[in-house]
């Protein structure tokens, strides 16, 4: 049943949850919408809306900590929440200051009260010691993470909306702003999210050659001309047939500097995207030299799946068609799984300095492990893949290292 005007509960035999109303007065301090991209603070990209209307809403409903809104100053576009705003700036953009006294002190669902007494409420945990775990991209993300890497934690702190999330060891209160936290029940945090993989039944695996690609020229953006598609050749032997694999990206993809698109790591390949977009692709098996699409076992793996320190651009991952997925028993990369596949997306942040040297897991360190990904394929000719960052569009890009392996019984 829907329950309209619902204040209270009677009677036996039914369970009831009372749901919160938006938290916002859809109203702007200091006379409404003004041009200006917000500034100060952090933002996160929540959508598409038609109008400034819908912007507010979305933010009600995603940011319910946010202070203001930021729209594209033809009325409609792309939606962003920002959390610590304390100015207006540029051109291009119109932003709506929150006030943070129309707005409850706590944000509550069934779910944070089966978790959290009293809800999630405004302040960061005080007492006890804490620990970071990395970006979380909402409240249940948090949670999740808490339960992975902190079983007998009593408390979750997270940056407003979504940012670094904590996990607190006899935390007994709350201070301070910009921040939200979650006491946890005794009765235990929350099993939901992340679990550690099973590990892979035995198999011996034969990487692919994946170093020299004999075409590249992903979206036809180079550096190769002709042909748009990405190619390896020779990569696999299946039923003695050479087989090559061939990338072409489907919709969206944008590249920030082509020359990420080659391959600096032997037995790698590697794809850049510009920041805040996201690319479609299908990478494909077929006869050596032709089109003609061929099966085969195999496993695709992808490095580095990290953003930038603060949570501004995180590196998301979204792959379809697998019969198996694993990451690793401590792994930072967050799995949510769907009907049509798995959206992994990243939680910490990374420099030049962590990038994958060597295809040689061995040779690999804890982190660039932890930071990986793993999809196994049965019989199957391609991978329907997605491959992009969160945040606003930036004239920089991010790079996806990838791994292809043959697969055969020892």
């Amino acid at each position: 049943y829907c329950e309209f005007g619902m204040t209270g509960r009677s009677g036996t035999a039914w369970q009831s949850c009372l749901l919160s109303e938006s938290s916002y007065v859809n109203e702007c301090l200091f006379g409404g919408w003004q041009l200006g991209d917000g500034v100060g603070g952090w933002e996160k990209n929540i959508g598409i809306a038609s109008s400034r209307r819908e912007c507010m809403n979305m933010v009600s409903d995603q940011c319910p900590f946010a202070n203001g809104a930021t729209l594209p100053s033809i009325g409609s576009g792309l939606c962003y929440c920002e959390f610590g705003m304390l100015g207006r700036a540029g051109s291009g953009w119109q932003t709506c200051l929150l006030s943070l006294s129309t707005r409850t002190t706590t944000t509550t669902d069934c779910t944070d009260l089966e978790r959290c007494a009293g809800g999630w409420q405004l302040g960061q945990g005080s007492g006890g010691v804490h620990r970071e775990l990395g970006f979380a991209s909402s409240r249940g993300h948090c949670l999740a993470m808490v339960a992975q890497q902190c079983p007998d934690a009593n408390g979750a702190s997270l940056a407003e909306g979504s940012g670094t999330c904590y996990c607190h060891f006899g935390v007994t209160g709350r201070n301070g702003t910009g921040w939200q936290s979650c006491m946890l029940l005794a009765s235990g945090t929350t099993t939901a999210g992340p679990t550690s993989p099973p590990t892979p039944s035995a198999t011996c695996e034969a990487i692919f050659n994946l170093s020299l690609p004999v075409q590249n020229n992903l979206g036809g953006l180079g550096p190769d001309s002709g042909v748009a598609e990405m190619r390896f050749q020779h990569v696999l032997v299946v039923n003695g047939h050479a087989i090559d694999l061939k990338i072409v990206a489907d919709v969206g993809y944008e590249a920030h500097d082509i020359e990420s698109n080659v391959p600096k790591v032997e037995g790698m390949g590697q794809i850049g995207v510009k920041t805040g977009t996201t690319g479609d692709f299908t990478l494909g098996l077929f006869s050596a030299g032709s089109d003609r699409p061929v099966a085969a076992n195999f496993s695709l793996s992808l490095f580095d799946i990290d953003g930038t320190f603060g949570g501004g651009a995180m590196e998301t991952v979204f792959i379809a068609g697998f019969s198996e997925a694993y990451l690793s028993n401590t792994t930072e990369i967050y799995r949510a799984d769907s009907e049509d596949g798995a959206l992994f997306t990243a939680t910490g942040g990374g420099s030049s300095n962590d990038k994958p040297i060597s295809s040689n897991r061995s040779l690999m360190t804890k982190q660039q492990i932890d930071r990986s990904i793993t999809a196994k394929f049965e019989e199957a000719k391609e991978v329907k893949l997605s491959l992009g960052s969160t945040g606003r569009r930036q004239d920089n890009g991010r790079i996806f290292w990838f791994m292809v392996e043959g697969i055969t019984a020892c």
